[in-house]
């Protein structure tokens, strides 16, 4: 019996209709039976997704910005990624990026300092990120943290530190008031030289005595207790260079020690002249100076495995950074324990972050304004309290 066209079509059809049902059915089975695998329903998207590329938005230049984006490219390759690194000038950061939030295009990652943490979180740009690898210390630890959570990777740290002629290093005093003492009598040399108005670098010893310029919920100042501190500082002015290079004056030897902040030793080329010691107590209370870590920040609308890349750029190009002279807070990083950067960074452990909010950075502004004017206008010390202590409340009213 012959079959009519439409009778012929109709079979074909349904020959068709059983292999699809067979292949739905049976595909799978003898798939997994012969080591295939299948294809994950949403594997295009997740394909384009990783085409994209991430983004790493940073103020480093030079060097520190080579070997920042060295290490990212080093984490593309290993995991088949594309990683940008867009360096943006940091009078211009901020404002760029936020802007880019706006726009869609914020980056997935960002180097930022820690006492940013509290804007970037309340504006909703950098996200909480997993507990940080115990090769970051407690104390650098916190300078990211913010309501019990962590926000950023610390990775540089820059802290006062006291650079000590290693040949004149026994001559040296280990109380400031003895220090200051043999200053003003010695027709020789100073025992210490340094800038007595910036208030960075003389931090450590109002914090000491429980006179911190702002607290680390960023509303009060406690800096009306300093009085002791105002009058040291008023004595070593009276036998200080007005202003000069501080670390050349130790390097002539005239002078023992200075004190300076662990980003300058990239700036002095023979460092086996000098030792790194601890700034000298204060009322015999150790010193704990502020400090200001630099950051790897998540953002908010990260791709997902930023993090990932965060934690190994964070720590490898602390490795980095060493042997450029840059102190980080990778204690992994230091492979010469001897060194004298290491020797920073132990010193460095003993500061206290900055508090987390962008006004701690204008705090110290008016309070170095207020340590020259009394250095300079010739200002007795209790007007010269109650003016800073007068000018910080003010700033902090907004």
């Amino acid at each position: 019996m012959s079959l009519t066209r439409l009778e012929k079509i109709l079979l074909v059809l349904v020959l068709v209709l059983v292999v699809i049902i067979v292949y739905q059915n049976f595909y799978p089975y003898l798939t997994s039976r012969h080591g295939a695998k299948e294809t994950p329903v949403h594997a295009p998207e997740r394909g384009k997704e990783r085409e994209q590329a991430y983004t790493i938005m940073t103020y480093w230049e030079g060097e520190m910005f080579q070997l920042l984006n060295q290490t990212a490219q080093e984490y593309a390759k290993i995991n088949g990624i594309k990683v940008k690194v867009v360096l943006v000038p940091y009078d211009e950061f901020f404002s760029k990026l936020y802007s880019s939030y706006n726009i869609g295009a914020a980056p997935d990652l960002f180097i930022a300092p820690h006492y940013y943490v509290r804007e970037l979180v309340e504006n909703g740009v950098a996200d909480a990120i997993d507990p940080l690898p115990e090769e970051i210390a407690e104390s650098f630890r916190k300078a990211g943290t913010l309501g019990g959570k962590t926000y950023c990777i610390p990775v540089t740290v820059d802290s006062p530190i006291l650079l000590v002629r290693r040949d004149l290093e026994d001559s040296l005093p280990k109380s400031i008031e003895e220090i200051v003492k043999v200053n003003n009598t010695s027709n020789d040399r100073l025992i210490l030289a340094f800038d007595v108005t910036n208030s960075y670098l003389v931090s450590g010893w109002f914090n000491a005595l429980g006179a911190s310029f702002l607290d680390t919920d960023c509303k009060k100042t406690y800096v009306g207790g300093g009085t002791y501190v105002f009058e040291i500082l008023q004595k070593f002015s009276e036998n200080m260079p007005r202003s000069g290079d501080y670390i050349q004056m130790v390097e002539k030897g005239d002078a023992i020690a200075t004190i300076i902040t662990t980003s300058r030793l990239r700036s002095i080329q023979d460092m086996v002249k000098f030792d790194i010691l601890e700034i000298p107590v204060i009322k015999g209370q150790k010193v704990t100076p502020y400090s200001t870590l630099e950051c790897i920040f998540l953002s908010t609308t990260a791709k997902d495995g930023s993090q990932e890349l965060a934690k190994y750029v964070a720590e490898r190009v602390a490795e980095k950074l060493v042997n450029i002279g840059v102190i980080v807070a990778w204690s992994n990083a230091y492979t010469n324990k001897d060194e004298a950067y290491y020797k920073a960074y132990l010193v460095a452990l003993n500061s206290e972050p900055l508090p987390p909010c962008k006004e701690s950075v204008k705090v110290l502004i008016e309070m170095s304004e207020c340590l020259r004017n009394m250095k300079e206008q010739g200002w007795s010390v209790e007007p010269a309290v109650v003016e800073c202590e007068k000018h910080i409340k003010d700033l902090l009213k907004g």
